[in-house]
C-alpha cells in the first residue's frame, strides 16, 4: 500500500521508516542519479519528484542508460504517479547524437 501525505507513519510497527523518510530518500537517490549522469544541470535543474517507470519491450531503462536503436524500435510503456486530472508532457530524448564519439 503506497504512503499517503497526510499519514506520519506508512504503519504503526516501530521497525518501518516513516514516509517522509523514504521519500526523502528516493529524492536523494534521484539526485544522485540525475548528477550523476550528469543531466543536473545541463538537462534539468532537479531531478522528478518520482522515476518514470520506461520500459522498451522487456527492456526496463533507468537515466543515463544507454541504449540501442535496435533495443528502441518498440513502443514505450510508461508510468509514473499521476494526480487526477493532471497533464503531463513526457521527452524522450537522444542527447548524445551529436557527441563525436557517437560518429
Amino acid at each position: 500500500m503506497p504512503c499517503k501525505s497526510s499519514a506520519p507513519l506508512c504503519s504503526q510497527s516501530s521497525n518501518l521508516v516513516s514516509c517522509e523518510d523514504s521519500e526523502d530518500s528516493l529524492r536523494t537517490l534521484l539526485d544522485d542519479i540525475f548528477m550523476g549522469n550528469e543531466l543536473i544541470p545541463d538537462v534539468v535543474d532537479e531531478a522528478p519528484r518520482f522515476p518514470l517507470d520506461l520500459t522498451y519491450k522487456t527492456i526496463r531503462t533507468f537515466p543515463g542508460m544507454r541504449l540501442t536503436a535496435d533495443s528502441t524500435r518498440f513502443k514505450p510503456m510508461l508510468r509514473w504517479p499521476s494526480e487526477p486530472g493532471a497533464l503531463y508532457t513526457v521527452v524522450v530524448s537522444n542527447l548524445d547524437i551529436n557527441n563525436r564519439r557517437n560518429r
